[in-house]
């Protein structure tokens, strides 16, 4: 190893970093963001349908649906409950992989690769330091091209997660 006095990952490797990590939750964000505005959405027919008087004789003019809109914002407003509640500081917040690498609050290192896990056939690919610390390869080139005697920008956030990338990726 050579001694690399540079504290944080080249420009390039930090925006790779940051889309890894953006790219991650996307799914998670979706879902918590089309929860909160169904939540919003059926916030008043919800209201009408809890206050609306319902007709006991056998004929009604109008249809009622199998799902009220009340049941419906119920949904909604749980799904947002648990999605919200389940996502701070792992998806987003203060100590979230994305807030740590946007403001840096990671430690940089070089390592020598180690190992990698076989392929699984989808994302998120491993490798190893000489160590035996396991980390999470953003890039999958760098995952399926590591081989004995490379090196490793290897960063751990500040919430304690592990991500490394091929040095020779920097020079591409």
């Amino acid at each position: 190893m050579t001694g690399d006095t540079s504290l944080f990952l080249p420009e390039k490797q930090q925006k790779i970093l940051e889309k890894y990590i953006s790219d991650r939750r996307y799914k998670f964000m979706m879902i918590l963001y089309l929860s909160l505005a169904g939540t919003i959405a059926l916030l008043f027919p919800a209201l009408l349908d809890i206050h609306t008087p319902r007709r006991t004789m056998r004929y009604s003019y109008r249809r009622r649906s199998r799902m009220s809109s009340f049941a419906l914002w119920i949904i909604c407003a749980v799904t947002f409950v648990l999605y919200f509640f389940r996502g701070i500081g792992i998806h987003f917040g203060k100590n979230s992989d994305l807030d740590c690498a946007r403001k840096q609050n990671y430690v940089f290192e070089m390592k020598e690769f180690g190992g990698k896990d076989p392929d699984s056939g989808k994302a998120p690919y491993y490798v190893y330091d000489k160590a035996g610390t396991k980390y999470f390869c953003p890039i999958f080139l760098d995952w399926k091209n590591a081989c004995e005697g490379s090196r490793l920008y290897c960063v751990t956030l500040a919430n304690g997660k592990h991500y490394a990338m091929l040095e020779e990726q920097a020079l591409l």
